[in-house]
């Protein structure tokens, strides 16, 4: 399978912090064994590989929330219909390229780039950096 990484996250998915993405649901449904073809600017004349690892792990992944007020937002992700604590939430922020302030703040983050695409459904896949294929 092809992805696709805005020049923000490439770095990350070179340096082997991003080893996973999260995708809207396609016709072809990606599957673990599968080779993760990994670009930064994909279908530009700028195109640039940044590496080729084997799928490992595809989870479904649900986002949602529910503004309260200005200052506050409910905030729903489940991964295989399981719901992630604040922790793990932020947590997965990061691990997704959702960093600012040290990480402190990667969920906020996140959820601005969600913004206007929720409810979100979709596919969590996971590579392994380790198992780069040349």
């Amino acid at each position: 399978m092809m992805l696709g990484f805005a020049d923000q996250f490439a770095p990350l998915v070179e340096g082997g912090t991003k080893t996973h993405t999260i995708r809207a649901c396609r016709i072809s449904i990606p599957r673990v064994g599968e080779i993760c073809h990994c670009f930064e600017r994909p279908r530009q004349k700028t195109m640039r590989l940044l590496g080729r690892w084997p799928c490992v792990k595809v989870q479904d992944i649900f986002i949602n929330s529910r503004v309260f007020c200005p200052e506050a937002t409910y905030i729903d992700i489940r991964i295989d219909g399981v719901p992630l604590s604040f922790d793990e939430k932020n947590l997965l922020a990061f691990r997704d390229g959702f960093r600012t302030d040290g990480g402190r703040f990667s969920l906020g983050e996140m959820m601005r780039y969600y913004k206007g695409r929720l409810p979100f459904s979709g596919k969590l896949i996971h590579w392994d950096f380790a198992r780069q294929i040349a």
